[in-house]
């Protein structure tokens, strides 16, 4: 599963794996919008989905090769073994529910089948309490009579599947350790392309960490947006930083990332009305041919910002060119603030220190990681089976870190010092750190920096695969039953096709798309040519019409605005109350009367003097940079003296303010 959102509007993609010994199908379920982004909507659209398609599947007239059993959804739960996903906390959160529901559908159906074995007396003792619990919960025998017999179902209904519920908690907890193990099994995998993003932003803040350590280095140099940059020119002369000048430094990025942001959004800009667009393609196939798109990271694609980064450390010096080409071009002989600062930034020896730690990085672990992932994939390896890929992974950072030579000290883009043994995938990276690499002294330290980084992120986002962790646990059955990909390339590409198709064919309606996705990716074309008989093609006609008239469309838009009309009256009703409390509170304080005289004060209790601190609160003004100190932290001795104080400066303002009214 996996979401996003598309003109201010979420969706969820949903696909299932349909696992046996002898094959792993991924089944496409649909993109279908959502009413918000939480886990618990995303988990109920599922479940929504699944119950779509299994009500199908139970009116459509059999074929004769199919299952002689249709699947509810409730029996899909119950076959749950893992959860394939992003590593973002709504989709972990996710994997939680999901894992609530496995259990839950355990329970219920345990509690269904011993109510099936129950006897002839036992079954009559079992309605007869469900009888009695639904007229306590009316309110008595008499008060139960006397309603609606469509209340009456209801209550009825509701203590019966409590009841069922309660059997079938107990059978779950005297079940077998082995057996609820495997009711309980339930692992969370992430996807790997997102691991390999992780890890690239982890080195990254451990670089911006290594040059706060070590502060009497030259740092990147920020690139300051306009405001920000002209909050600099105003510098105090004395050069005393003003808290302006503090808020701007602090606010502004600097380094390779900042760079390859700026990069892409002036060369490759998503919108293709803006920045060099074509200009820079043209220009370096001319002068370099290489006719190719700066990499996307005004996309944020996947390690687009170590192919940015490879880009501008292996083309350095042709990019300051280029820039002077651009300049030269304008009218005014004057770049704009964004080519600026790619110019100030590409003549900053920290930054393309920086530049060839993430392109070192790409080469030596990033590029090597995704072609043996890719490779797993095509090969039908799942994800519980990769725990070896990912120690290898951390190892191989482990020994750069102890010795950086083994990628530094090379004479030559040797094999031995990829991830995967085999060749660089860029080797004008070895280029460029024999060019620039002698002109920076400090290299070796930010590589060994980036590594670290790096690694940490790399243990904390394969904790699943740590000896003792949830997917170390499973046994055989259990990984062929918890085969997933080792991507979330599915839901990601099924939203991204969802996108480009909304915005190609604008009357498309979602149930048209998924209708033609799912059709292409289960392979649904070629099951109807096998079995479908004119019983089954009759049907399908006729539910076709049913669905093309039963307004899909406009309901589910509806659902949305009537979201979000529920989601505006909660908060119109929250902001009231917060209102109305604040109100009370104003007025509490504005009856409070303030003891002035010191002994009086002394007698005071711990809740009177909070009293009193809260009108000196809205009363006293403190002088600039100083806060009022949390009360909850003091003791009664220290507000006291707080008190007595304040007291002391009211009295003294409020002299003062008597003697300037009477000089008026």
């Amino acid at each position: 599963m996996d979401s996003t959102s598309h003109r201010n509007i979420n969706f969820s993609s949903m696909h299932i794996m349909a696992n046996s010994p002898s094959s792993h199908n991924q089944l496409y379920l649909g993109v279908e919008s959502t009413t918000d982004h939480t886990s618990q909507t995303q988990v109920n659209v599922l479940k929504q989905t699944l119950d779509t398609i299994c009500s199908a599947a139970k009116r459509a007239p059999k074929c004769e090769s199919g299952p002689t059993a249709l699947s509810s959804t409730p029996d899909i739960a119950r076959k749950l073994y893992g959860v394939n996903g992003d590593h973002a906390s709504d989709q972990l959160k996710v994997a939680q529910l999901e894992k609530e529901w496995k259990i839950d559908s355990w329970i219920e159906h345990l509690g269904n089948k011993a109510l099936l074995d129950l006897g002839d007396s036992d079954s009559k003792l079992f309605y007869d309490s469900i009888k009695k619990a639904a007229e306590t919960e009316a309110g008595g025998s008499d008060v139960f009579s006397s309603l609606h017999l469509a209340n009456q179902e209801d209550l009825l209904a509701s203590e019966y599947q409590k009841s069922v519920w309660a059997l079938g908690k107990a059978e779950f907890d005297k079940a077998e350790p082995s057996l609820k193990e495997d009711m309980t099994c339930m692992v969370c995998g992430g996807c790997c392309a997102h691991k390999d993003m992780n890890a690239t932003k982890g080195g990254a803040t451990a670089m911006l960490a290594f040059w706060k350590a070590n502060n009497h280095l030259s740092p990147p140099v920020k690139l300051f947006n306009k405001d920000n940059d002209a909050a600099m020119l105003l510098s105090d002369p004395s050069g005393k930083i003003m808290e302006v000048e503090q808020r701007a430094i602090t606010v502004t990025d600097a380094g390779a990332i900042k760079l390859c942001s700026l990069a892409g959004a002036a060369y490759h800009h998503k919108d293709d009305k803006k920045g060099h667009q074509d200009t820079h393609v043209y220009w370096f196939a001319h002068n370099y041919n290489q006719f190719q798109c700066f990499p996307d990271t005004s996309n944020v694609r996947y390690s687009s910002y170590i192919d940015a980064a490879t880009e501008l450390c292996t083309f350095h010096g042709a990019y300051i060119q280029y820039m002077e080409h651009i300049r030269r071009q304008k009218v005014s002989g004057a770049l704009n603030h964004l080519e600026s600062n790619i110019v100030k930034a590409l003549n900053c020896p920290a930054t393309l220190a920086e530049l060839l730690s993430i392109a070192l990085y790409g080469q030596i672990i990033s590029k090597p990681y995704i072609r043996l992932v890719r490779a797993a994939t095509v090969a039908g390896t799942g994800l519980a089976d990769l725990a070896s890929l990912h120690a290898s992974v951390q190892s191989h950072l482990k020994s750069i870190i102890s010795n950086p030579a083994l990628v530094l000290g090379l004479e030559s883009p040797e094999t031995s010092a990829t991830l995967d043994g085999l060749s660089w995938d860029n080797t004008d990276v070895f280029k460029a750190l024999k060019d620039h690499g002698p002109k920076l002294p400090y290299l070796s330290e930010l590589f060994v920096a980036y590594c670290q980084g790096a690694l940490q992120t790399w243990a904390r986002f394969t904790n699943e695969f740590s000896p003792g962790g949830p997917i170390s646990l499973l046994t055989t059955e259990q990984k062929t039953k918890a085969y997933m990909p080792s991507t979330n390339d599915a839901n990601e590409g099924a939203l991204g096709t969802w996108r480009v198709w909304a915005r190609r064919f604008p009357s498309l309606t979602l149930h048209k798309f998924n209708a033609i996705a799912m059709n292409r990716a289960n392979q649904a074309e070629a099951y109807i040519d096998s079995n479908f008989t004119l019983k089954q093609h009759k049907w399908i006609r006729a539910e076709a019409r049913q669905i093309d008239s039963s307004r899909l469309e406009a309901n589910r838009k509806s659902k949305i605005v009537d979201a979000q009309a529920d989601i505006a009256k909660k908060n119109e009703a929250t902001r009231s109350q917060r209102t109305e409390r604040r109100n009370k509170r104003e007025e509490y304080v504005a009856g409070i009367k303030l003891v002035l005289d010191p002994e009086a004060i002394r007698k005071l209790t711990g809740k009177e003097l909070e009293d009193q601190l809260k009108v000196y609160k809205k009363t006293v003004v403190l002088s600039s940079g100083q806060t009022f100190p949390a009360v909850s932290k003091m003791n009664v001795a220290e507000k006291k003296r707080m008190v007595i104080g304040l007291a002391e400066r009211y009295v003294s303002e409020m002299a003062l303010e008597e003697t300037n009214a009477s000089s008026v």
